[in-house]
């Protein structure tokens, strides 16, 4: 995915322990560390083996008209969790439909602003204990300087859904996308992970990464 392009070379359910909760602090490390002090990194320069244990997780994002989001490349969790294929599909899929219209309007302002978000969310189905889940969503640029793209990932406290979910918000936090340095501890973090994970997952054998074309 490196250079603009985008493969189908890797698989995006090896390496991963599920819902991990360091993932959404992984993936923010990752993207600080691609931005290097800009606003924000560039699509092109977004490469899947270099977070290939969150990648399960994971998803990349298209704005492909001002209020149609859609998920251009995700993880095998994701299908899991949603309990059908979620390549092509909105991003408010996940989203029960009493908060959807909410949700829809609140993402705009990832590309608008742009943003980085975060959202809180949950999830009850009769007779099953209630899931709680978190959605991290990053954006990019792409090379003529358009926030079209964005990274991000989605866990839940159920690494194993026995039933598709769809969620209720509960909470949402945003902060707006500057030109300043990340935290240290959000760099230190991602480092380390690098350190002791990245080696590791290089070396596995690689499965798919799945594409949309269009």
């Amino acid at each position: 995915m490196a250079n603009g392009q985008e493969t189908n070379v890797l698989n995006i359910r090896q390496s991963s322990t599920g819902a991990d909760r360091n993932t959404l602090v992984l993936m923010r490390g990752y993207w600080e560390e691609l931005r290097a002090g800009r606003d924000m990194p560039l699509r092109s320069e977004v490469d899947p083996r270099e977070i290939a244990p969150i990648l399960v997780n994971s998803f990349v994002l298209e704005r492909v008209e001002e209020d149609d989001i859609r998920f251009r490349l995700s993880g095998m969790g994701l299908n899991d969790l949603l309990g059908m294929e979620v390549r092509g599909m909105p991003l408010h899929s996940f989203i029960d439909p009493l908060d959807r219209r909410t949700f829809n309007r609140d993402a705009q302002a990832l590309f608008d602003a742009p943003e980085i978000q975060r959202y809180q969310l949950f999830s009850v189905v009769p007779g099953s204990p209630t899931v709680h889940a978190e959605l991290l969503v990053l954006p990019l640029k792409d090379d003529e300087g358009r926030v079209r793209r964005a990274i991000g990932s989605l866990v839940s406290d159920d690494p194993t859904p026995s039933l598709p979910r769809r969620f209720r918000l509960r909470e949402r936090s945003s902060t707006h996308v500057d030109i300043f340095g990340p935290a240290d501890t959000t760099v230190a973090n991602y480092q380390t992970y690098q350190t002791r994970s990245l080696a590791k997952a290089r070396s596995a054998k690689a499965p798919h990464l799945r594409l949309v074309k269009g």
